[in-house]
């Protein structure tokens, strides 16, 4: 038995080794023995395929014994927030801070904890920061939007029911509550750096996640890739994002943020024919869903619909009905049968007084 296996055999009770299990069980025991779990050495890079450790070679250079969870003092926090790194040795000193242990990261500036899975060989994370709930955006944060009352309450229910957490995170990769993937997360993520730049800087900047350009319509996201010392753009960037435990797990951390809640949102809303007119939840949850599932065209078609059931009794039922039919019809059967749980629902019956 090595001298760490017995340091640590004598430091807590022993548990199993394999799975997710083990790993909670490490939780209880430090928090049962008040200790933090950052307290711990990252995974060797031989641990079971099933748990997340820096590739081989390292992304970075590993840092020896003695000063492993230390803060590198070649530059002080406060300076690294104010002034996101460009270079390879700036970015592996910020990612250094990061803790890798089994399935999850630590940050240990805020205590966050990113509990990674992989499935089919890719990252996912699916989600802790629900559309409705503690963190949910407020009416007036819909106000700033320019969304109305019964507008925000209509996408709401959409986002909620058929979208995903603001911190879920998939292949390619894609974030947040409607699964941005491409350029619609470098908009998403742009969105965000324009309402909380300093909040941008702080959580994705530092560790060399950057979004270019002065044009709102055509930001360019560009990461630093600290084995070639350089930043790389494009689908490159998106590629690296993705693959990379540590800036993956970046990436769930952000949407945590209110900021990126908001740019998030405001993404959906900004691009939206959805907006017109004073209908009630139900309608605006119909038009919205078609166009956030359909695209253009299928709002257009539901409009048609709801045209031509205008002034009947129960007509926006009954155009979502026959929008659902049509769905059905057409091979769309997820989407038929979402339409139909809106047309029934009874949560859009009303306007929220949240």
């Amino acid at each position: 038995m090595s001298e760490h296996d017995s340091e640590r055999k004598g430091s807590r009770p022993p548990v199993s080794t394999e799975g997710l299990e083990a790993l909670l069980d490490r939780w209880v025991s430090d928090l049962e023995r008040g200790g933090p779990w950052s307290d711990k050495r990252p995974e060797s890079p031989s641990a079971p395929p099933n748990r997340i450790v820096p590739e081989q070679p390292p992304l970075f250079d590993e840092p020896s014994p003695a000063t492993e969870h230390s803060t590198p003092a070649s530059e002080p926090r406060e300076n690294v927030q104010e002034r996101a790194p460009t270079t390879g040795d700036e970015v592996r000193s910020a990612r250094a801070r990061l803790r890798v242990q089994g399935m999850g990261v630590f940050f240990p500036d805020d205590g966050a904890h990113v509990l990674l899975a992989r499935e089919q060989g890719h990252l996912v994370h699916r989600g802790t920061v629900a559309v409705r709930g503690p963190c949910a955006l407020s009416r007036e944060e819909w106000g700033r939007l320019g969304v109305s009352a019964t507008s925000a309450q209509g996408l709401e229910f959409v986002l909620a029911w058929f979208g995903s957490p603001f911190d879920a995170a998939g292949a390619g990769p894609s974030w947040g509550v409607w699964s941005f993937s491409g350029d619609a997360l470098v908009q998403a993520l742009a969105r965000w750096k324009r309402l909380e730049p300093a909040t941008f800087e702080a959580r994705l900047g530092t560790l060399g996640i950057r979004v270019l350009g002065e044009s709102p319509e055509s930001p360019t996201l560009a990461v630093v890739d600290v084995t070639k010392g350089q930043p790389v753009q494009g689908r490159e960037a998106l590629a690296l994002l993705g693959d990379d435990p540590l800036l993956f797990a970046a990436l769930v951390r952000a949407g945590r943020e209110k900021g990126a809640r908001l740019g998030q949102v405001a993404c959906l809303v900004e691009q939206s024919l959805s907006l017109t007119g004073e209908d009630s939840p139900r309608v605006f949850a119909l038009r919205w869903h078609a166009e956030l599932r359909l695209g253009r065209r299928g709002v257009s078609r539901f409009d048609a619909l709801l045209r031509e059931e205008a002034g009947a009794a129960g007509g926006a039922q009954r155009a979502g009905l026959r929008f659902a039919n049509a769905l059905r019809s057409s091979g769309h059967h997820r989407e038929a049968g979402e339409v139909r749980r809106i047309v029934s629902s009874p949560e859009l019956d009303g306007v929220s007084a949240r």
